[in-house]
C-alpha cells in the first residue's frame, strides 16, 4: 500500500521510504575528509606509464575484478605484461560446495570455468588486447572467457566491433574493460580506498562515518553472523537456520546501506543457498526480500520484476495466506510503478494480476484452515484495490474487508493487527470513503478491547504460574484456564503458548493426562503452525513435541510417544540452540526402560519390533532392556558387551522398581481394530472403546481431555463423584457429514453412554464443522456432569464453574484433539502411527521366553489394609490433612456399591425382619419401587454374588437415638473397603430412621443373628402402607455374615457411622457418662 501513496508523489521510492520508515535505513552519518574525486582518478590512471606505475595497476585491475566480477583469481607471478604465463590474473577451479558463501562476482560459472585476465597499460590498447587474446588462446588451456582492462578510454563502437572480432577468431568470450569502467566501479560501489591503497595515490582522503545507535546494533549483529558464517556453515550441507543467517546479512547489509553491489551479492549468495539447500519457504523469503530491496533501496524495477516472477510461481507450490500477502504487495509495487510512469512494463501486469486473482480463490475455498482461508479472502480485497479505476469503486472492497474481519476476530491465526495496519495506511488515499471510515472505526474499537483482553489475560496467566510455582495446581487451571480465550489473538499467539504449557504442566501435576495432551498438542499445532506459514522451525516445537512424547509414554502409547521423539528429534537438528538435552535424554531413556521391565509378558509380544526403533531413536538403555526382557540375552551380551550377572539383575530390579516421579503405566496396544483408552477423574474410572481410526480415535482423546478439563477443579469446588465407573463406547456411522450424537444408558449398575460419529474427514474441519462438534461436546460434558456429579451446593458451584473459571471454555474449546494431530504430522497421522511398528524396516524380535524375566523376583504390590484394621483418630483432623491442592485425581477413589442412581428411583419406606420354618432369618428392605428394588438387588449380586464373605456390604444398626424414643433405631447401608495408596475415599451409604414403639422385633432379629450367625439381605415392596409379596422366583437376596449394632452416644466424629447422625437426633445417654464422644460429634458436624 506504501507503493501506492508513493505513486502520488514525486519522490524515489528509496527517499519516500526513508521519510516514513527511517529506523529500516542506516543512521550513520558519513563525512569525506579531503577530496578524492573523479577527475583526480582518472588523472591518476591515464598517468601511470609515465609513473611506471603499470605492476600497481595490475594489483589494482585484479583487486577490483575481483570485487566485481568474480573472487577465484590467482596471485600474478612473473614479469609485467603477464610473464610466462600468458596472462596477468586467471581463475582457478572451485567446488560448488566452496562457492556457496561468495558473494562478490556475480558470475554463475567462474567456479568451473577458466577465465583469462589481462591488464594493460598501453596507450594502443587495440593492439594490446588483440595480441593478449591471440596468446591466450595459444595456450590451449580452453579459456571460456578474456578480460582485458586498460586505463585508456574505449569508444563503445570500437570496443563492441573488437569483441566480435575477437570472439570469431578465438572462440573466447572477450569482454574489453576501460577507464570508464575502472571509474564506474569505483565511485558507484564506495571503493575509493581501495584505488588510493592500490595505486599509492598521494592524497589526503579519508571516509569517516559516526555510527548511530541502529547502525551500531546492526553491525554488532552482522559480525556476529559473518563469524557464525565462517566458522559453522558446511557448505555441503547449510542447515535451515543457516540459510536464515545468509539471508539476515544481506538485510542488515541492505539496512547499514553498504555499497549496492555487496548487497545484492549477499542476496544472490542467500537466494543460490536458499535453492540448492532450502524449502519453499526459503526459496520465496529470499526472493521476497530481494525484490522488496530491489524496489525502495535499489530502486532497480527490472529486478522487482523478475523476483516477482519467481515469488509467484513458488507461492503456488506453498499454498500459505501469508506468502501470497507478500506476493501482493510486490504486485501492488511493480503495478502502481507503471501505473504512474510512461516506460514499458517487461511483464503482462494484466495476466499477473489474474494469475494471483485465481491462485487466491481456490486458496479461499479450502476452508478446513479457516484462518487461511480469511487471510486469502482478504489479499483478494487487496488485489481487488490495485485494480480500481477510481476511488468510489473501493467502497464494496472495504465493506467485504470489515465483514472478513468480524469472521477472523476470534481465530489465532487471523493476522487482525496486520490486516488493521494494512488498512491504516491508507487513510491519506481513502479517508473520505463511508465503508473506509466504518472499518477504522471497527478497527479502533476492535484493538482497544483486544488489547485490553490481552492484557488481563496476561495477569491470570502470570498468578496462574505463580500458584504452580507454590505448589496450588487446582488454582493454577482455575487462572490460566480464564486467560486463553482473550489469549486466542495472532498477537499474543507466545502468551497463549506459554499458557498452555503452564496449564499442561499443571493438568499433570493433578494426575490428568489428557486434558494435559490437549493443550500441548494445541501448543504444538501453533508452533508448527509458524512452519506452515513463514517455513521457520522454531525450537518451541521441539519443546512441545518432547513434552507430548513423555505425555504420551505416561499414557502407555509408545507408538505415539516414538512418533513424537523421531519428530522431535528431527525438528532438533534444525535449529540453531540445543534443545534435547542429554538429561531429556537420558530421562526419557530411564523412564521408557522402567515401563518395558514393568510390563507382562504378554504385553511385551506387541511391540516385538521396537527394538530397531530405539536404536533408531537413540534410546540405547531401553532398547536393551526389551531385548532382556524378550530373552535374547545373547545379543544384550554382544551388542553391549555386558555380563548378565547378579549385578546387571540388581540394576534391572533398581530400574524396575525406582520412584522416577511418575506412575508406571499398562502398555496401549494401538495396532488393532479396537482401541481402549483410560482415565481417572475424582476417583471415577473412565473408559473409552472406539474402533481403531480416524476420526474416532481423535473423539475418544477429546472426549477424556474434555471431561479431565471440565471436572479438573471439583476437588477444590466440594464436587462430589458418584459414580465409580463410566463406560463410553463410540460407534462409527457412515454418514460422510459431521453428526456427533449420544444417548445414555443408565438402567444398569455402570453407567454407559453410547456415541455415534460420522466418518468425516479433516478437510470438513472448517469453521461451520468445528462449531457443530463444539456444541455437541459441550452438551456431552454437561449431561456427563449431570449424571456422575452432584455438588454441595449446586447453583453456586454451577455460577463458579461456568461463569467465573469458564471451565466449559477451559474444557470444550481448548480440549479437542481433532486438528491438531494433522496440522503437525499430516491427515493420515494416526494410520501412520497406528503402523509404527508393522515396518518391515524393524527386525521382530521373538518372545524366548516362557516365563516374565523377573518370575524369580516379582515386584512387590502395595499393601492394602482393610476398614476394620483402621482405628478412628481422636479429636480434630491435624490442619492441612485433607488439603485439596496436595490432592492428584488419581489419589481418590469412590466407593459406589451403594449406587445412588438406582436407589434414587425409589424410596426406601422401612426395614423388616423375617424368621422362616428353615431356621433362616432375613433382613428386608421395603422399596415402594419394585423394579427399582430388583434393579438395586441385582447389581448388589453381581458386585459381591449372593454370599457376601468379604464382608464388603456394611450393614450397621445405630440403636437409642432419641432418649424420648428408646426404640428407635436407624439403619445405614454403606461399604467396607480397603484402601491402598489411595489418599481419600469416598463413600455412598443410605441410611432409613425406624420409629417402632417397641425393640421386640429388633431384639429378635438380633438374638436369632447371635445363634445363626448369618441372615438373608433381601427386600420388598411396600404400597399403600402394605407388604407386597415377592415370588420366589425373581427374588434376589444375598447371605450376609456380619452387621454391625453401635449405640448412638458412642458415635465419635471420626467414626463411619458419622454419617448416620441427623443434626435433631438427641441420643440416650447412660446416667453417668459424662463425656459421651455423641456430644463432640454433634458439635463438629452441625456445629452446635
Amino acid at each position: 500500500m506504501e507503493a501506492e501513496i508513493a505513486s502520488t508523489s514525486s519522490i524515489s521510492p528509496k527517499t519516500f521510504l526513508k521519510a516514513r520508515r527511517p529506523e529500516r535505513f542506516s543512521d550513520s552519518i558519513t563525512k569525506d575528509v579531503g577530496r578524492l574525486d573523479r577527475s583526480v582518478l582518472e588523472f591518476q590512471l591515464s598517468t601511470l606509464n609515465r609513473r611506471n606505475m603499470e605492476l600497481a595497476f595490475e594489483d589494482f585491475a585484479k583487486r577490483l575484478c575481483e570485487k566485481v566480477i568474480c573472487p577465484n583469481l590467482l596471485e600474478q607471478t612473473g614479469p609485467v605484461a603477464g610473464g610466462d604465463g600468458k596472462v596477468d590474473t586467471q581463475t582457478f577451479p572451485v567446488s560448488e560446495q566452496s562457492k556457496v558463501l561468495w558473494y562478490i562476482g556475480v558470475d554463475e560459472n567462474s567456479n568451473n570455468e577458466r577465465w583469462a585476465f589481462a591488464v594493460s597499460t598501453q596507450e594502443d590498447w587495440k593492439a594490446k588486447c588483440r595480441k593478449d587474446v591471440r596468446k591466450i588462446k595459444a595456450t590451449d588451456r580452453d579459456y571460456k572467457k578474456a578480460f582485458c582492462v586498460t586505463n585508456m578510454y574505449a569508444k563503445a563502437n570500437q570496443r563492441s566491433e573488437l569483441e566480435d572480432s575477437l570472439r570469431e577468431e578465438t572462440g573466447i568470450d572477450v569482454r574489453i574493460l576501460d577507464i570508464s569502467w575502472i571509474l564506474d566501479q569505483i565511485f558507484s560501489n564506495g571503493y575509493e580506498q581501495l584505488a588510493i591503497d592500490s595505486l599509492s595515490i598521494d592524497i589526503d582522503w579519508r571516509r569517516e562515518i559516526e555510527i548511530g545507535v541502529n547502525d551500531y546494533a546492526r553491525n554488532v549483529r552482522l559480525n556476529e553472523l559473518e563469524e557464525l558464517i565462517k566458522n559453522e556453515i558446511d557448505t555441503s550441507k547449510v542447515l535451515p537456520h543457516q540459510l536464515d543467517w545468509l539471508l539476515e546479512v544481506a538485510v542488515l547489509s541492505k539496512e547499514l546501506e553498504k555499497p549496492s553491489i555487496e548487497t545484492q551479492g549477499l542476496f544472490l549468495r542467500a537466494i543460490k543457498a536458499a535453492e540448492k539447500f532450502g524449502t519453499n519457504f526459503h526459496r520465496f523469503n529470499a526472493h521476497y526480500q530481494y525484490a522488496w530491496a530491489a524496489y525502495w533501496w535499489f530502486e532497480d524495477i527490472v529486478i522487482l520484476g523478475e523476483q516477482l516472477s519467481l515469488c509467484l510461481q513458488i507461492a503456488k507450490g506453498i499454498e500459505q495466506s501469508a506468502q501470497w500477502g507478500d506476493t501482493v504487495s510486490l504486485l501492488g509495487l511493480y503495478s502502481s510503478y507503471y501505473r504512474g510512469s510512461e516506460d514499458e512494463s517487461d511483464l503482462d501486469i494484466a495476466s499477473l494480476l489474474l494469475e494471483a486473482n485465481g491462485e487466491l480463490n481456490k486458496l479461499a475455498k479450502k476452508d478446513e484452515r479457516p484462518s487461511n482461508s480469511l487471510m486469502t479472502r482478504i489479499y483478494i480485497e487487496l488485489l481487488n484495490l490495485h485494480s480500481i479505476k477510481n476511488i468510489d469503486q473501493a467502497s464494496a472492497i472495504f465493506s467485504s474487508m470489515h465483514e472478513i474481519m468480524k469472521e477472523g476476530e476470534k481465530l489465532v491465526g487471523f493476522s487482525f493487527n496486520e490486516v488493521s495496519d494494512l488498512v491504516t495506511e491508507l487513510d491519506s488515499l481513502f479517508g473520505e470513503l463511508e465503508s473506509y471510515e466504518n472499518l477504522l472505526d471497527y478497527i479502533t474499537e476492535c484493538t482497544s478491547r483486544r488489547e485490553g483482553e490481552v492484557r488481563g489475560a496476561v495477569l491470570w496467566l502470570k498468578r496462574g504460574a505463580r500458584r504452580l510455582e507454590s505448589n496450588e495446581p487446582y488454582q493454577s487451571i482455575k487462572l490460566i484456564g480464564k486467560s486463553l480465550a482473550a489469549l486466542y489473538k495472532k498477537e499474543s499467539k507466545k502468551d497463549l503458548y506459554a499458557a498452555l504449557n503452564i496449564l499442561s504442566a499443571a493438568y499433570r501435576e493433578v494426575g490428568l493426562l489428557w486434558a494435559s495432551r490437549a493443550n500441548l498438542l494445541l501448543a504444538a499445532s501453533i508452533a508448527t503452525d509458524e512452519f506452515w506459514r513463514s517455513g521457520d522451525i522454531l525450537s518451541a516445537q521441539v519443546y512441545a513435541y518432547v513434552r507430548l512424547a513423555k505425555v504420551e509414554l505416561q499414557l502407555g502409547r509408545v507408538n505415539y510417544a516414538l512418533a513424537w521423539w523421531k519428530l522431535a528429534s528431527v525438528v532438533s537438528s534444525q535449529v540453531e540452540e540445543e534443545t534435547i538435552s542429554e538429561t531429556e535424554y537420558l530421562s526419557v531413556d530411564a523412564y521408557l526402560s522402567q515401563c518395558i521391565l514393568n510390563t507382562p509378558i504378554d504385553g511385551l509380544r506387541s511391540i516385538q519390533r521396537l527394538p530397531d526403533l530405539l536404536d533408531k531413536a537413540q534410546l540405547f538403555v531401553s532398547r536393551s532392556m526389551l531385548l532382556y526382557s524378550l530373552g535374547h540375552e545373547d545379543l544384550v551380551k554382544k551388542e553391549y558387551e555386558l555380563n548378565i550377572d547378579n549385578e546387571y539383575i540388581d540394576y534391572l530390579k533398581m530400574v524396575r522398581d525406582t520412584d522416577l516421579g511418575a506412575p508406571i503405566p499398562d502398555l496401549i496396544d494401538c495396532e488393532g481394530r479396537y482401541g481402549n483408552l483410560k482415565s481417572y477423574v475424582m476417583g471415577c474410572e473412565i473408559g473409552v472403546s472406539f474402533p481403531f481410526r480416524s476420526p474416532l480415535v481423535e473423539l475418544a482423546e477429546t472426549l477424556l481431555s474434555v471431561i479431565e478439563s471440565f471436572l479438573s477443579t471439583g476437588l477444590v469446588d466440594q464436587v462430589f463423584v458418584y459414580e465409580s465407573r463410566l463406560e463410553i463406547e463410540i460407534t462409527a456411522d457412515d454418514d460422510d457429514e459431521i453428526e456427533i450424537s449420544h444417548e445414555v444408558d443408565d438402567a444398569s449398575g455402570t453407567l454407559k453412554m453410547n456415541v455415534l460419529c460420522s466418518s468425516f474427514t479433516p478437510d470438513m474441519l472448517n469453521v461451520s464443522g468445528q462449531k457443530i462438534i463444539q456444541e455437541w461436546l459441550h452438551n456431552f460434558v454437561i449431561d456427563v456432569f449431570s449424571r456422575m456429579v452432584r455438588p454441595k451446593d449446586t447453583e453456586r458451584t454451577m455460577d463458579s464453574m461456568l461463569g467465573e473459571d469458564r471451565a466449559l471454555e477451559r474444557s470444550v474449546s481448548f480440549g479437542s484433539c481433532f486438528v491438531g494431530l494433522q496440522n503437525i504430522m499430516g491427515n493420515d497421522a494416526v494410520s501412520r502411527i497406528k503402523s509404527l511398528l508393522r515396518d518391515p524396516e524393524y527386525r521382530n524380535y521373538d518372545m524366548l521366553r516362557t516365563f516374565p524375566w523377573d518370575s524369580s523376583f516379582p515386584k512387590s504390590k502395595p499393601a492394602t489394609k482393610p476398614l476394620t484394621d483402621l482405628k478412628p483418630g481422636n479429636g480434630k483432623p491435624p490442619e492441612g490433612l485433607i488439603d485439596g491442592e496436595s490432592l492428584s485425581h488419581k489419589d481418590m477413589k469412590v466407593q459406589d456399591l451403594i449406587k445412588i442412581r438406582l436407589w434414587d428411583r425409589t424410596v426406601w419406606r422401612g426395614t423388616g425382619y423375617a424368621l422362616y420354618p428353615n431356621g433362616d432369618i432375613e433382613l428386608t428392605l421395603l422399596f415402594e419401587n419394585g423394579q427399582a428394588a430388583e434393579a438395586i438387588f441385582a447389581d448388589l449380586e453381581n458386585e459381591i454374588g449372593n454370599e457376601d464373605r468379604e464382608d464388603r456390604l456394611r450393614i450397621s444398626i445405630i440403636r437409642n437415638i432419641d432418649r424420648k424414643n428408646p426404640a428407635h433405631y436407624r439403619v445405614c447401608i454403606s461399604e467396607n473397603f480397603a484402601f491402598d495408596s489411595n489418599k481419600t475415599v469416598q463413600m455412598i451409604a443410605r441410611i432409613n430412621t425406624m420409629n417402632p414403639s417397641t425393640p421386640e422385633n429388633l431384639d429378635r432379629f438380633l438374638s436369632a443373628f447371635d445363634e445363626r450367625k448369618s441372615y438373608l439381605l433381601s427386600y420388598s415392596v411396600v404400597k399403600n402402607e402394605r407388604i407386597i409379596e415377592n415370588s420366589s422366583a425373581k427374588k434376589k437376596s444375598i447371605r450376609k455374615f456380619d452387621i454391625n449394632v453401635l449405640e448412638a452416644w458412642k458415635i465419635g466424629p471420626n467414626d463411619i457411622e458419622v454419617m448416620a447422625i441427623h443434626s435433631d437426633d438427641d441420643p440416650l445417654i447412660p446416667e453417668g457418662v459424662s463425656n459421651a464422644p455423641i456430644i463432640e460429634t454433634l458439635k463438629r458436624k452441625f456445629r452446635q
